[in-house]
């Protein structure tokens, strides 16, 4: 199964609507997630209470009234036309320090309410931003082939 096949194929099946936004999430972002969790919070979170919660969030943040300062959320650079921003993420019950909570990169889409998560990585792993937006520039190509 191709790389975009296998995209739109997950996509149907983790899309989820919370009031304003449809929320995606590429495969590898999930499955990066799923995996911080598992090695880094002891069992004291869930994926799904973590992606709700932070659906939760921007739902508000974009919609309602702002719930991150900008130390914790940002419009990212380098994405040309596309609107895309960091996010510091709070995994609930993690009893993670705040510099070990892992940044993720999503892709909003102003005009119809869709949000693609795109990948994540934490200081935990001494990972490098600028490896982290190349990760999110090509995987912010898959999304927009499968949003086709």
């Amino acid at each position: 199964i191709s790389s975009l096949a296998r995209i739109k194929t997950v996509m149907v099946y983790i899309m989820t609507q919370i009031t304003s936004h449809t929320f995606y999430h590429h495969p590898q972002f999930s499955e990066e997630l799923g995996e911080f969790i598992t090695h880094h919070c002891n069992g004291t979170a869930t994926y799904e209470e973590s992606i709700g919660n932070i659906e939760r969030l921007l739902d508000t943040h974009f919609y309602k009234f702002p719930q991150f300062t900008t130390k914790h959320f940002g419009l990212a650079q380098g994405f040309g036309a596309y609107t895309v921003y960091w996010l510091h993420l709070a995994i609930p019950n993690s009893k993670l320090s705040r510099t070990q909570q892992p940044k993720a990169y999503f892709f909003r889409e102003k005009n119809n309410g869709k949000l693609s998560f795109l990948c994540i990585d934490s200081h935990i792993t001494n990972y490098k931003d600028s490896t982290l937006r190349k990760i999110a520039n090509k995987r912010l190509e898959e999304i927009l082939q499968a949003l086709k």
